[in-house]
């Protein structure tokens, strides 16, 4: 079964920032060892990269994810479990 991404509408409300944290907070919760890049972000939550690249640095600058060297986010619980 293919699903069709949705596309927003005039009737579609944009979620707001706060949405977004909330959205983005349970999704590292939810899949242990998620890393993802900027790009990569950006397809998987379909938020343009401007708005991506500030949320994740929020979520960073929260204490929430930890950047790599590579320019991934992890969560950084994920980081305390590997060492």
């Amino acid at each position: 079964v293919h699903r069709r991404l949705s596309t927003p509408t005039h009737d579609t409300p944009m979620p707001t920032r706060e949405m977004l944290i909330t959205r983005i907070r349970a999704e590292y919760r939810e899949t242990p060892g998620l890393r993802l890049t900027i790009p990569q972000a950006c397809r998987f939550w379909q938020i343009e990269e401007r708005l991506c690249r500030a949320i994740l640095q929020q979520l960073v600058a929260d204490g929430f994810l930890l950047q790599m060297n590579d320019g991934a986010f992890i969560e950084r619980s994920t980081m305390a479990e590997t060492v």
